[in-house]
């Protein structure tokens, strides 16, 4: 499984050269998200309805991992502003 997620997260540590730093709790969440990235993308490749592979449990933490990285990001274009 291509890990998208994981790669944009070290593709974004490697340009916040300018001091900024990923919390654990982010990096986290991003690696967290990670294995939902296919299933969305491509659902037909899963072997099912995606109802049979997420419940209400997985997918409220899949929500609450998108909305700490959500909030960094936000956090980090409105700094200063």
């Amino acid at each position: 499984m291509r890990t998208e997620v994981d790669w944009w997260l070290k593709a974004g540590e490697r340009d916040l050269e300018a001091g900024c730093q990923v919390p654990q709790a982010v990096a986290t969440a991003c690696r967290k998200l990670d294995p939902h990235y296919l299933n969305a993308r491509y659902p037909n490749g899963v072997g099912g309805a995606p109802e049979e592979f997420y419940d209400e449990h997985i997918t409220s933490e899949a929500i609450e991992n998108a909305e700490t990285v959500r909030t960094f990001v936000l956090e980090r274009l409105y700094e200063g502003r």
